[in-house]
């Protein structure tokens, strides 16, 4: 859990100056090891409870690669960081990598925990896609969003 909250929610500024391809490569590293210690958890050991909680980090890393893809890129906003994710509206790419990258975790080993950050993808996405549900005609970020009158 801590790795999890470590490379999700902790990821600071000084992340950025790996750049693009630095996070991508940390991030996949971190997934590989993740991957293999599910492998080892689950088969070798028999023990379900951390190869879901692995298996819960390798689909937790995965926008935090498809981030450093996009950096590398030229895709993302050149004055946000990755901790301003919450704010972009326009992160659908990130949404369908860690849903790809969950279905396959899913698709490879059915472990009840490696859903909760489907889940939170699927939240956010729903955020996300309600503006072209609904025919908002002026899509802003959520930080530039207009606050309610008092």
């Amino acid at each position: 859990m801590v790795a999890i909250g470590g490379v999700s929610v902790f990821v600071t500024l000084g992340w950025e100056t790996l750049g693009g391809i630095g996070l991508f490569l940390v991030a996949l590293a971190v997934m590989t090891v993740a991957a293999w210690l599910t492998h080892h958890f689950l088969v070798e050991q028999k023990h379900a409870i951390p190869a879901g909680l692995m298996a819960a980090l390798v689909v937790a890393v995965a926008p935090l690669a498809v981030y450093g893809i996009q950096r590398t890129l030229g895709y993302w906003p050149a004055n946000t960081t990755y901790r301003s994710y919450h704010t972009i509206v326009d992160w659908i790419v990130m949404e369908l990598g860690t849903l790809g990258v969950g279905a396959v975790v899913l698709w490879c080993c059915r472990l009840p925990f490696s859903v909760m950050p489907i889940a939170v993808t699927l939240w956010y996405m729903s955020m996300d896609l309600a503006p072209f549900f609904a025919d908002v005609p002026n899509r802003q970020s959520r930080s530039e969003q207009p606050e309610a009158l008092v």
